[in-house]
């Protein structure tokens, strides 16, 4: 079995894997099942040894599952509402995210059963800011920071994207989607901040995984910038749990497969935005490196 560093903070608290170099070789992971769409794809070792780093953040959070339970057509206000704050906070950074995605790196805000993840791949030395400026950007005063006035063309925007998005998925959804746009179109601003002030009230704790060729003084930034913005908000260790150190410290020795099998749910395909740079390969740092303007190979 292959040890890798790992920081194990109090559970209530935030837990940090790193996994250094390319992941998913043969006998490490079933996981993959031969997928090669999967949140680690950048940096499996299909693919030739690359520059490339994943970061992966989950807030873990009963809330989203319990919406589902509640109303499993996803038509509630609370649920349009949380999708209106995604929006929200993505738009919020629209500009950064825009600049880094001409660089090759992209990010993501989704929602899943235990909660939200926050993902960022690109140039591992890229990667870390725009990860910690979309946290920034959900966390700041709870998430209400993000969310745009009633009148303003910003949230006429993020209620479009939404609504779109509805509509793309109409023959699923069938008549669901007529009561989910509406429910879209009657939202406020003040519901939607309602709504991500109570999705932080039930984060419980954070999963952080970095995965690919971080430098160590890229790991320890993105780490310790992660920890400052996120502990504040997070429930207090219980008692008698052990105090979290200052720096990612000594590594604790665990299998591969065992990391990459807690994370197993949380690698769902990603939808990287901003569309529709984020889909464009030749933005993608190996190809750049490879081919120029007109897309010819460099020395061919």
């Amino acid at each position: 079995s292959v040890g890798l560093p790992v920081e194990r903070l109090p559970a209530s608290a935030l837990s940090v894997a790193l996994l250094p170099g390319c992941v998913g070789e043969r006998g490490e992971i079933s996981i993959f099942d031969g997928k090669r769409d999967n949140a680690l794809a950048a940096v499996t070792c299909f693919r030739p040894d690359t520059p490339f780093g994943v970061v992966l953040l989950s807030l873990e959070s009963d809330r989203p599952s319990a919406l589902r339970a509640v109303d499993p057509a996803a038509t509630s206000a609370s649920a349009a509402c949380g999708e209106l704050w995604k929006l929200s906070v993505l738009q919020a950074i629209a500009e950064p995210a825009s600049l880094a995605a001409r660089c090759g790196v992209k990010v993501e805000l989704s929602f899943h059963a235990r909660g939200a993840r926050l993902a960022a791949t690109g140039g591992a030395s890229r990667v870390g800011p725009l990860l910690l400026a979309l946290l920034a950007s959900a966390a700041e005063e709870k998430g209400s920071a993000a969310v745009p006035p009633d009148a303003s063309l910003e949230m006429a925007a993020v209620k479009r994207s939404a609504t779109a998005s509805v509509r793309a998925l109409r023959s699923r959804l069938g008549a669901a989607a007529d009561r989910r746009i509406a429910a879209i179109d009657e939202a406020s601003a003040s519901g939607v901040r309602s709504e991500a002030a109570a999705f932080w009230r039930s984060v419980r704790g954070a999963q952080l995984l970095l995965a690919g060729s971080f430098s160590r003084a890229d790991s320890d930034a993105l780490v310790d910038g992660v920890r400052r913005t996120l502990l504040p908000m997070l429930p207090p260790p219980p008692a008698g749990a052990p105090a979290a150190s200052a720096g990612t410290g000594e590594a604790e020795p665990l299998v591969r497969s065992e990391v990459l099998a807690e994370w197993g749910p949380l690698l769902y395909k990603p939808s990287y935005t901003p569309r529709p740079l984020a889909n464009n390969l030749c933005l993608v740092p190996a190809f750049g490196a490879t081919l120029d303007q007109c897309g010819l190979r460099i020395g061919a």
